[in-house]
């Protein structure tokens, strides 16, 4: 089953990306940056908002820590099916290509064969 899983991934550039997500276990659910010059973090990625004004948490070096405010007039995933609905016809948004979305499954498929993962319909 896939339960729990963790990958490293290598981007142009020397960007290197650490990921974990579990079904069974509060990882926390937090998105961090972290870069030669701080960090930022999205305390509450999947839902911002939800518990108080989105924020980014930027923590530059030297430690100095600073909240910025996202300007998100409507619910993110409002946002989304709005967006969809824009480009329905054209069957694509700007914002996300269908190489982007390719690329990604692509990874997804590595990652679930890296570590043995194959469902009854495959």
């Amino acid at each position: 089953m896939d339960q729990n899983a963790a990958a490293s991934l290598s981007f142009p550039g020397g960007v290197v990306a650490r990921l974990a997500c579990a079904a069974r276990v509060n990882l926390g659910g937090v998105v961090r940056v972290f870069g030669s010059d701080g960090t930022i973090t999205l305390p509450s990625p999947w839902l911002p908002g939800r518990t108080g004004p989105p924020v980014l948490v930027v923590e530059d070096r030297p430690p100095q820590r600073r909240e910025l405010a996202v300007d998100a007039p409507r619910d993110l995933y409002a946002i989304e099916a709005d967006t969809v609905a824009a480009f329905l016809r054209d069957r694509q948004a700007p914002q996300v290509t269908w190489e982007d979305t390719l690329g990604n499954m692509r990874t997804l498929d590595r990652w679930r064969e890296s570590v043995g993962l194959a469902y009854d319909t495959e």
